[in-house]
């Protein structure tokens, strides 16, 4: 290795070239942006899990032949691929079956939005959940719309319900105003002739 000025970095041979490094900071940084539209603040969960989705794609598309926009497209894809597998994970604990678990998920997504700050560190580990966590999501996955049960009245019998005077008096009122009505719109006939 030799000395460098300030600015002016001398790469070792083991450290990728100045562009593959420039890209991979660029990809970072796109999927830094996609965890803080999740909610996450924590800079060091976001470097670590930032760096983790570029380091498994394809080392081609690191290099300067490949396009940007392919290397973003392979991160961010990966991604949002392990962002879904944790959400189906957690609807698939919290839910009593596949179908309840769908209807869960979104639940669930929403609330890891503004919960996922206050743990950070489980988006990096594969192990249990904090308590606390646990007891927030369980909440936020509960049911919506309470379950269906029929119910059931007794048949009544409409013969005994006779027509009260209330509708013969409104429907003579309302009679007597149509007649008025046409008096009053039908032109009186003239006498002259």
């Amino acid at each position: 290795m030799g000395t460098s000025k300030p600015g002016n970095r001398s790469f070792a041979q083991s450290d990728p070239p100045p562009e593959t490094v420039t890209r991979q900071m660029r990809a970072e940084r796109l999927a830094a942006e996609y965890l803080r539209q999740w909610g996450l603040r924590d800079p060091q969960t976001i470097a670590a899990l930032s760096r983790r989705w570029v380091d498994t794609v394809d080392p081609a598309l690191l290099s300067e032949p490949a396009s940007l926009r392919e290397l973003y497209q392979a991160v961010i894809r990966r991604a949002m691929a392990d962002m879904d597998e944790w959400l189906d994970h957690l609807a698939h604990d919290f839910s009593a079956g596949p179908r309840d678990a769908r209807s869960r998920r979104g639940l669930l997504a929403v609330e890891v939005q503004t919960v996922i700050d206050h743990c950070p560190a489980v988006l990096l580990h594969d192990g249990p959940l904090p308590p606390e966590l646990l007891d927030q999501l369980a909440c936020a996955a509960g049911s919506v719309v309470p379950a269906n049960r029929p119910s059931y009245m007794p048949t009544q019998s409409l013969e005994a319900v006779a027509a009260p005077k209330y509708f013969s008096r409104c429907r003579r009122i309302g009679k007597q105003f149509w007649r008025r009505m046409q008096r009053v719109s039908s032109p009186e006939p003239s006498g002259q002739g």
